[in-house]
């Protein structure tokens, strides 16, 4: 059973309008996607997809914190 927030290859081969592995691959290294190669294709999640379009900070990214003195 897939978890909600995982995309298959079949996912994004739906998003991306592409079919071929390669060509996948190639869209998510040119929009900074990260994925895993599995043995159907490509997989990554929601939220790398949301990442790279700049929806959510990167959770290694530090938070300015306010500091009062």
């Amino acid at each position: 059973m897939k978890h909600p927030a995982t995309l298959t290859q079949e996912d994004l081969e739906d998003l991306t309008g592409l079919k071929q592995v390669a060509a996948i691959e190639a869209w998510c290294q040119r929009n900074g996607v990260r994925y895993l190669r599995v043995k159907k294709g490509l997989c990554t999640t929601v939220s790398a997809v949301e990442a790279a379009m700049g929806l959510h900070p990167e959770a290694d990214t530090p938070q300015r914190q306010r500091l009062d003195f």
